[in-house]
């Protein structure tokens, strides 16, 4: 599957760019970690929610459900944090937050079909919202709530407000889109390989035992609710699918944003990468 060998690529590229010299490396991850969080994350985030029509009914189910399954994971990282002798706010965001969107649609496509992607693109509406909000009070040592600093908030305010109005989607905001999910998102992955090249043996350990809790908590917990929740195969096996993705790249930026952990953050994508394209093949799709 091509895309899967971009993935490899793409870390193996950061893991070579991780041998330069320190001082480049640091300002370079810098530079790109701040620009995908005052820019490239909400402003996609913004052409979401200004580009598609949506109603209530439909996004109720994939919300609600990113929103329990990540407080699943929230309370799932007390207990790991204690074992691991880890701070909390080292552990919470990549047992907590799935990778909702640049993972999860081409193994939707692929596994499920081109159907389930409007499902999971609700859920990832709910994952970023949520991260970028709850996630960042999560990090800020003061567990303040600085407006400013949720820049995800300004673009969702900032939507309402377009479609309120309403006003239309320029040409040349979603050109800008398109270039930045082919060009810009993909770097996310090479700073997580940067990181990766400084990792050790005990850390890699860490990272598969949180990519453990986050991937069989997320279907655990998505699994009982789905269960018993009215609703079409194809979304159920769509949700369960997104519930159960390794930990997001958001979770590296916004660690090395924070300065929470990156390491363990990266360690845990990279198991968690790894493990997703061994199981979901076999486990998919659960419902029928």
């Amino acid at each position: 599957m091509p895309f899967f060998i971009r993935i490899s690529g793409l870390l193996a590229a950061g893991l070579v760019l991780g041998r330069l010299k320190y001082s480049f490396r640091k300002r370079a991850v810098k530079i790109l970690v701040d620009f995908s969080y005052y820019f490239l994350v909400p402003f996609l985030f913004f052409l979401v929610l200004v580009s598609q029509p949506f109603h209530f009914s439909r996004i109720a189910k994939p919300v609600f459900l990113s929103w329990a399954v990540i407080s699943s994971g929230i309370l799932l990282a007390v207990p790991f944090s204690k074992l691991f002798r880890m701070p909390f706010r080292e552990t919470v965001l990549p047992l907590s937050f799935m990778n909702s969107a640049y993972l999860n649609f081409p193994f939707q496509s692929y596994l499920l079909g081109e159907g389930s992607l409007f499902h999971a693109l609700l859920f990832n509406m709910g994952v970023t919202l949520f991260i970028y909000s709850v996630g960042v009070i999560l990090l800020e040592k003061n567990k303040r709530l600085n407006f400013h600093r949720l820049p995800v908030i300004h673009a969702l305010l900032l939507a309402l407000v377009w479609r309120s109005v309403p006003l239309p989607l320029y040409g040349f905001m979603t050109a800008l889109g398109k270039i930045l999910q082919t060009y810009f998102v993909p770097l996310m992955l090479v700073l997580v390989g940067i990181q990766l090249s400084a990792l050790s043996l005990s850390s890699l350990r860490e990272g598969l035992a949180g990519s453990l809790c986050r991937m069989c908590g997320g279907f655990i917990f998505s699994f009982a609710i789905l269960y018993f929740m009215p609703g079409e195969p194809l979304m159920k096996n769509s949700l369960l699918l997104s519930s159960s993705m390794p930990s997001a790249v958001h979770t590296y930026i916004l660690a090395e944003k924070f300065q929470a952990n990156s390491p363990f953050a990266s360690s845990c994508i990279l198991a968690g990468t790894v493990l997703s394209l061994a199981v979901f093949p076999l486990v998919f799709p659960c419902f029928s």
